[in-house]
């Protein structure tokens, strides 16, 4: 096995692990616990922010850490609003008032 694919192992071992940890403590973790899982990984800021973005996503609650300041959470937002215009356009489209 590659070290990319044990780092992507490592990395989805934590994620399953903090998300289960996040289940049971009523959809609460804080920063700390994001931290103290992914110790092993070596996460930069901006691969944090996408780590926070997924679980407030995922209806995860991440004391310490501001939904409206998270640029993947964002991202995400924005993605699922187009998708949702793009199917409405797609259904109305092609139709002329009588």
């Amino acid at each position: 096995m590659s070290a990319q694919n044990d780092t992507q192992a490592a990395f989805m071992e934590a994620m399953n692990g903090l998300k289960e940890y996040a289940k049971v403590n009523g959809g609460f973790i804080t920063k700390d616990d994001v931290l103290s899982y992914f110790k092993d990984l070596d996460l930069d800021d901006g691969k944090l922010q996408m780590v926070y973005g997924y679980l407030m996503a995922n209806n995860i609650k991440i004391k310490g850490a501001a939904s409206e300041d998270n640029e993947f959470l964002k991202m995400m937002e924005t993605a699922e609003a187009e998708e949702i215009q793009k199917h409405q356009t797609g259904r109305t489209g092609g139709r002329k008032a009588a």
